[in-house]
């Protein structure tokens, strides 16, 4: 699942255990960008701070944290809930995001727009 969001752009997958098996009960909160990760964990301290963190420059999404199942559903749920804007790009503008993430969003708009 790829989430765009006005903290950022994750990629959640399940998570793997120490020996490589896929445990479908724990994701892999992944993300490019260690301040957009920041972020998200700012905005749930109470979800989000004490939950296991990796950094990588072994893959493509180096800064992850691992969560349950459960507890992915609380963060989606309140970012749904705080859904109050008509225009994500414009929100997202107004959130003080970096620039580059605002012009990827409009690449990937774009690239949405064709696929009609």
């Amino acid at each position: 699942m790829w989430i765009f969001s006005r903290h950022g752009f994750f990629s959640v997958v399940v998570a793997r255990d120490d020996q490589g098996k896929a445990n479908p009960k724990r994701l892999n909160v992944r993300a490019r960008s260690l301040d957009q990760l920041k972020a998200l964990i700012a905005r749930f301290p109470d979800l989000l701070v004490d939950c296991p963190s990796v950094c990588t420059t072994q893959s493509d999404y180096p800064h992850r944290i691992i969560v349950t199942k459960g507890l992915w559903r609380k963060v989606v749920d309140q970012l749904t809930a705080e859904i109050e804007y008509d225009n994500f790009k414009n929100e997202v503008a107004r959130s003080g995001r970096s620039a580059s993430y605002l012009n990827a969003l409009h690449r990937i708009w774009g690239v949405g727009r064709e696929t009609r």
